[in-house]
């Protein structure tokens, strides 16, 4: 939970600090072997987040990480800890898929996990406001056959209230999260018109065909048309059991998993919801085994 009592220059700093764990300084590094923006970040936190205590780049994040925890836990401690406890914890990177900021109508779901069927959870740290959470949730119970609001002890009661019956409510708690109340699962309430927008074309079409359906050979210019039109007519329960299994083939863990034991606990959460290709693993771990000093000095 945010001190209240945290100055104005330690939240800049903290803010800084998270940003260090985007997707786009985890791309950096994968590209190029270091990030500029990690450098500028990481700068910027100084204060909040010492860079005394750490060696490398990779001691640095987890340093973060348990700042963060401590004293702003914005949304990616959150999903750090879905990462750690659910899918690494519950499942295996072999049978379940997390992907991250899934766009699902005008709504971008924080995390769905893919195993035998489909569960989202969608964050609100106290640092979040609950002014979107209803009709985010009236989305997402039209798309995945699970949902859930994973939140912190500010927003429970609220959530609770606000939240429909169908709709899980999970609390984080010391690192641990704990259910509050049980999401109920059922796939036959999804609306194949909703799911068919949150998939790429070649997913939606690997879907029918997986549930047998002819398509016809239309130019591409009206592909999205004659694809949506057809998937819309399909039963909702065998649609949505099609699209995990093509989502978790198509979007699957393998080219991550081969590092993902060997990178620090804290990038769990942007490494499983990245796209690294396996021949940029090397400069992954090179970026994180720098000395923090050097790293400091990237442009």
């Amino acid at each position: 939970m945010q001190d209240l009592g945290t100055s104005a220059i330690g939240k800049k700093g903290f803010a800084a600090a998270a940003r260090m764990f985007s997707s786009v300084v985890f791309s950096e590094m994968a590209r190029d072997a270091q990030s500029p923006r990690f450098a500028h970040f990481a700068s910027e936190a100084v204060g909040s987040v010492p860079v005394d205590g750490a060696r490398t780049v990779a001691e640095h994040f987890d340093i973060a990480l348990r700042a963060l925890t401590k004293e702003y836990r914005d949304e990616y401690v959150y999903k750090n800890i879905v990462a750690r406890r659910i899918v690494l914890g519950r499942h295996s990177i072999r049978t379940a898929t997390m992907l991250t900021e899934l766009r699902v109508g005008r709504c971008k779901a924080d995390i769905v996990v893919l195993n035998g069927s489909s569960t989202a959870y969608e964050i609100k740290s106290d640092l979040d406001n609950l002014g979107r959470l209803e009709n985010q949730l009236t989305t997402y119970l039209q798309a995945f056959a699970s949902v859930n609001v994973v939140a912190g002890h500010r927003h429970l009661d609220a959530i609770l209230a606000l939240a429909p019956k169908p709709v899980g409510v999970l609390c984080l708690r010391r690192g641990s999260i704990s259910v509050i109340r049980k999401a109920d699962v059922d796939p036959g309430r999804i609306c194949p018109e909703i799911l068919f927008d949150s998939l790429q074309l070649v997913e939606s079409r690997s879907v029918l065909v997986r549930l047998g359906v002819e398509i016809p050979d239309v130019p591409n210019t009206l592909a999205y048309r004659v694809l949506k039109a057809l998937f819309v007519q399909q039963p909702a329960r065998l649609v949505h059991d099609a699209t995990v299994a093509v989502l978790k083939r198509s979007r699957g863990h393998e080219r991550i998993g081969a590092i993902l034991g060997k990178i620090p606990t804290s990038l769990s959460a942007v490494a499983l919801g990245s796209h690294v290709r396996v021949r940029d693993h090397q400069n992954i771990m090179k970026a994180l085994s720098t000395d923090l000093g050097d790293a400091l000095c990237w442009r």
